[in-house]
């Protein structure tokens, strides 16, 4: 599940896209298959304005994300990291 997760990462930042609020709760899952929503709070890669506010959850919320409103595709890595942790620990 997790590798599906990766490859709907991977798909979205190739087309500039960062998702911003990569958590459980946006994992949808059917017939076995996972499914990334909830882009409400997507940008275009290109079109970051790097500070202003903090957007997300902050509990898969990266540092710079969290303390500096800085996001990049880095920032849903990070995220998809935590729900990694979550799976282990289950």
């Amino acid at each position: 599940m997790f590798k599906q997760i990766v490859k709907g990462l991977q798909h979205t930042h190739s087309k500039g896209v960062i998702h911003r609020d990569i958590k459980s709760a946006n994992i949808l899952l059917k017939k076995g298959q996972a499914k990334i929503a909830d882009f409400g709070f997507a940008e275009f890669a290109s079109e970051r304005h790097g500070g202003g506010y903090n957007v997300g959850s902050p509990l898969y919320m990266s540092p710079e994300a969290y303390q500096k409103s800085q996001y990049s595709e880095k920032s849903d890595c990070w995220a998809a990291g935590i729900i990694l942790y979550e799976m282990l620990i289950g």
